[in-house]
């Protein structure tokens, strides 16, 4: 099989997740050559370099549709980054055409604009299966969202070296077989047009620690991820003195991955006008083997997402620890999300709820005992490392 992951300038659960899912097909017996010679394009553009000092443009910006603001960002993106983009694009065809294969798999979620569309066509041209792995990716690019603006802007910076299949959709009757990451983003897909018998889901998955027992809650409340509005460490942050009020003594570590440098300054500006600076640490990346101590040292994950059926790795890592968990409201649909059964929800619109389900986590014991046991046996059940493998194995050899 000839697999297609991320561009490496993806950072976080996607790229652990890509070499999982390596590991366990190589253990099945699949042999996975993957992509060679990408380079990482900027990420930021112009637009999000400035909106972190302007409060009133960043508000109304992400106040504004989803498919405006990717818009937007693209239009204030360098040349740099679109010619990034075609260079990656050019590589992967090259390899794609040189390479046998039995399976031709692309990651869609951070892969150059085109690169379905080129897929399908060499897959197509082979009588070969092409499968697609997608996050929110799919339903974007079926929908379009900025890809007629991006064709424009790639012949506007690039002229005719552009890659020739920047920005064209993927034609959904060269997928032999669409596998999610949640039933959201399958849903969003079907809606945009992706034929339904040909999409399945697959949740991540994460390995079991052993169980072990935790100490008397205190009041340590941790935050993992990368540093980016929608992961919602500024929201903790200004529930965090009310919280203090009720339950002095309470912090908050913050373990940051990259992310954009204005939401780091934001964050540090609003550690400094709280007065948070005793209790608030603010730490670098963790290695994620590291991070299992990490959750046994805290007494809860506030944790946020902006997706309607979040499966990130922390999340799952978190609930097979055994670590409580505050969690942003999600559809009723969610596997992970589910308020008073895995975790205590609050309403991101809404800074009282933060407070308040921090506290009712930290003090209420019976209630906070009940929640992890059912989200530890839930991640046990249906979200293992060897469920994830096992499912993506018998997808991929039905395509055969």
């Amino acid at each position: 099989m000839l697999a297609v992951p991320a561009d490496p300038g993806i950072v976080g659960g996607q790229s652990l997740v890509l070499e999982e899912i390596r590991t366990l097909l190589e253990e099945r017996g699949w042999r996975v050559r993957t992509s060679e010679g990408w380079e990482s394009p900027q990420l930021h553009s112009r637009l999000s370099r400035g909106h972190a000092f302007a409060p009133a443009l960043r508000a109304w910006f992400h106040a504004a549709p989803v498919d405006l603001r990717r818009l937007m960002s693209r239009a204030a993106m360098p040349r740099d980054h679109f010619a990034s983009l075609s260079r990656n694009l050019k590589a992967a065809e090259r390899q794609t055409v040189r390479e046998d294969f039995d399976v031709l798999m692309v990651h869609a979620d951070g892969a150059p604009p085109g690169l379905c569309r080129l897929a399908g066509d060499i897959a197509a041209e082979r009588k070969r299966p092409f499968v697609v792995l997608s996050m929110a990716a799919l339903a974007e690019e079926l929908r379009g969202s900025g890809w007629a603006a991006g064709r424009a802007l790639a012949a506007l910076h690039l002229g005719s070296d552009r890659a020739p299949g920047m920005f064209r959709p993927v034609e959904p009757a060269r997928v032999t077989r669409a596998i999610f990451a949640s039933e959201g983003w399958r849903a969003e897909a079907a809606h945009a047009g992706f034929p339904e018998d040909r999409a399945q889901t697959i949740y991540f998955g994460v390995p079991l620690p052993p169980a072990e027992p935790r100490p008397s809650a205190g009041r340590r409340i941790l935050w993992v991820g990368r540093l980016s509005p929608e992961k919602g460490l500024h929201l903790l942050l200004q529930a965090l003195p009310a919280l203090r009020e009720l339950l002095p003594g309470a912090t908050v570590t913050a373990i940051a991955g990259q992310g954009s440098p204005p939401y780091r300054t934001l964050i540090e500006k609003l550690v400094r006008e709280l007065g948070l600076g005793d209790a608030v640490t603010l730490r670098g990346p963790t290695p994620r083997t590291a991070l299992a101590a990490e959750y046994a040292r805290h007494d809860a994950l506030f944790f946020h997402s902006v997706f309607d059926d979040p499966v990130a790795l922390v999340l799952m890592e978190a609930f097979a620890a055994g670590l409580p968990v505050a969690a942003s409201k999600a559809s009723p649909a969610a596997r992970l999300v589910r308020p008073d059964e895995t975790c205590v929800a609050y309403d991101s619109g809404r800074a009282a709820t933060v407070t308040a389900a921090l506290h009712a986590l930290l003090t209420d014991a019976p209630r906070r005992e009940r929640l992890r046991a059912e989200a530890m046996r839930l991640v046990h059940a249906e979200f293992s490392l060897e469920a994830m493998g096992r499912s993506f194995d018998t997808a991929l050899r039905a395509c055969l």
